[in-house]
């Protein structure tokens, strides 16, 4: 009894044996994601559905092999390769950057390698590919300013965008050095928020930008962005002190002597004083500099120095009879930089003249 039930365990586990060595004989079929690999020389460019690249390009395909079950069950990475190498004493590339346009590659054993034994290939797609060939050029184009993303803060503004260099050398493609040669924007730049701080006139925000290319055209230069913010303009009216500037009449040698007056010169109703409200347009905070300094002037005349002059002429007074009114045109000199008169809102300075 008991050799009857060894028997039956025997022949059970002999079953199993025999069963796994079929089964590791049988055939089975599996795809495989590889990269095809297209290897031309460094001056030649090869393109597939509009990615190009310079000496080597990688495309993805789908390859079916089959083999054993348990082979296939146990395929690595780079076991199965797919690759095709192009010089320039190939006949194939020679004529494909010759007659430019597209060729078709046929994907067979002729490129895909299986690396394990007893695995075959079964098909590789997709497959024909149609890809094209150009010889690599240098060329030179000019540059566009950035896009700027965001806004300064409130009260400030982008004041001028400057490229340096303004030109560079690009490589690519001859193909797409005829179709697009150029110019190329630069790498856009974020302002967001970006104000001038308290007691300066401007801030540089100096950047280095990439080169924004056409794909398969490179660019080796890193160029430099330097975008300048300044505060935003207002108009303010300051007062100014009025000087008198009287016409000056040649005499003998050459000499100037001043012709006085037959009549004086007074300021008309309701302006009771020499002084002048002018309209002008800067910055708050250089404004605010320049009011302070007028209002030491006027507390203190004469204590600051360097001021600007405010000044009427008195061109042709010389012959004007007594009791005329006049509005004289009121010009300003010596405003520090960044500030400037408004003109269109400058108001003539009235005036009548009075017996001596």
């Amino acid at each position: 009894m008991r050799a009857h039930l060894l028997n039956a365990f025997l022949a059970v586990v002999f079953s199993v044996l025999i069963w796994s060595a079929v089964g590791a004989q049988l055939s089975e079929t599996t795809t495989v994601d590889v990269d095809y690999i297209i290897q031309v020389p460094p001056d030649v460019t090869v393109t597939y559905l509009g990615k190009h690249a310079a000496g080597e390009l990688k495309i993805p395909i789908k390859v079916e092999v089959r083999g054993p079950r348990e082979v296939i069950g146990r395929l690595a990475p780079g076991d199965v390769q797919a690759r095709r190498t192009f010089s320039h004493e190939n006949t194939f590339l020679r004529e494909a950057l010759a007659a430019g346009g597209t060729r078709t590659i046929e994907l067979g054993s002729s490129d895909v390698f299986v690396m394990r034994p007893n695995v075959e290939l079964v098909s590789a797609r997709p497959s024909p590919l149609e890809v094209a060939f150009s010889q690599v050029d240098d060329w030179e184009t000019r540059l566009l300013s950035p896009q700027l993303l965001g806004a300064p803060a409130p009260g400030f503004r982008v004041a001028s965008i400057d490229v340096r260099p303004q030109r560079v050398w690009v490589r690519g493609p001859a193909s797409l050095r005829d179709r697009q040669p150029g110019p190329y924007e630069v790498e856009a730049v974020d302002v967001t928020g970006e104000r001038v701080p308290a007691g300066k006139r401007s801030i540089d925000l100096s950047l280095p930008r990439a080169v924004r290319t056409p794909l398969g055209v490179t660019c080796d230069t890193k160029v430099q962005v330097v975008v300048t913010i300044v505060p935003e303009p207002e108009v303010r009216e300051l007062l100014f002190p009025v000087k008198v500037l009287l016409s000056a009449q040649r005499g003998g040698a050459g000499a100037a002597a001043v012709e006085p007056l037959a009549v004086s010169v007074e300021p008309r109703p309701p302006v009771q004083e020499w002084s002048w409200p002018i309209p002008l347009r800067g910055a708050a905070a250089d404004l605010d500099a320049l009011g302070q300094r007028l209002d030491q002037d006027r507390r203190s005349p004469g204590s600051v120095r360097s001021l600007p002059v405010a000044y009427v002429r008195f061109d042709g007074v010389h012959n004007l009879p007594a009791g005329t009114v006049d509005d004289l045109d009121v010009l300003v000199v010596g405003l520090p930089e960044g500030i400037s008169v408004e003109v269109g809102s400058l108001r003539k300075f009235p005036i009548r003249t009075r017996a001596q």
